[in-house]
């Protein structure tokens, strides 16, 4: 028995998938592909810095022990400087002197001579030399042209007064061809200096000096 059909009433198409919604799950789905790519490339990126810190660190460790060993070879060179040193008792000849240094004493707090005794700043390095002339004319022994350093590298010349008032040796330091004297040179430096050497020089000036160690 089939069903009259009304006036009006029209069969109903089948409903159709709205375009905006179709749209809509396919730009979800593409934005969640790019979220995920955009995580990747960031953890990529991660990874590769920490591999370039690694790197720079060990690099870094590897100058750091480089160093280290400069530091030893210039400890080494400087000893080696130091043995290479005439020391106390040895002959060194400079220009047409002969020095040999025969004794120091540091620590003195006062020199007396004849006419007068002088209290050091710091303290008194008295330094005792044996002066040969090795020339073929007459020359003199200058007070003046040698100088004391301290293990710091710091240049101190003679004290007048103390050298005056403790040296014995020829009078103006005069010696004439293959003669020696005996002099003593005094100088004044701070309190808690240590001694290190002296520098030798048959020049008034000081120039062209030899350095003999001091040290034990």
């Amino acid at each position: 028995m089939t069903h009259p059909q009304y006036p009006g009433e029209a069969p109903q198409p089948p409903k159709k998938k709205s375009p905006a919604l179709l749209f809509g799950c396919l730009g979800c789905s593409g934005l969640l592909l790019l979220v995920l790519i955009v995580v990747g490339a960031l953890a990529l990126g991660s990874g590769d810095g920490d591999d370039a810190t690694e790197d720079s660190t060990s690099a870094d460790s590897g100058d750091g022990g480089g160093g280290g060993n400069d530091e030893a070879a210039d400890e080494g060179a400087d000893d080696g400087a130091d043995e290479d040193l005439a020391g106390i008792g040895d002959r060194v000849e400079v220009g047409d002197l002969a020095f040999t240094v025969t004794g120091v004493e540091d620590g003195l707090t006062e020199a007396s001579g004849a006419l007068d005794t002088y209290t050091a700043e710091g303290q008194y390095v008295a330094v005792s030399v044996t002066a040969e002339n090795i020339g073929n004319e007459p020359t003199y022994f200058e007070n003046t042209a040698q100088k004391l350093y301290d293990a710091e590298g710091r240049e101190f010349g003679h004290d007048s007064d103390a050298t005056i008032a403790l040296d014995e040796g020829p009078m103006l330091g005069e010696l004439n061809p293959a003669q020696s004297g005996d002099f003593t040179v005094v100088f004044d430096i701070p309190a808690d200096a240590e001694v290190d050497r002296i520098e030798v020089s048959d020049d008034m000036f000081g120039d062209g000096g030899t350095p003999i160690s001091l040290k034990g």
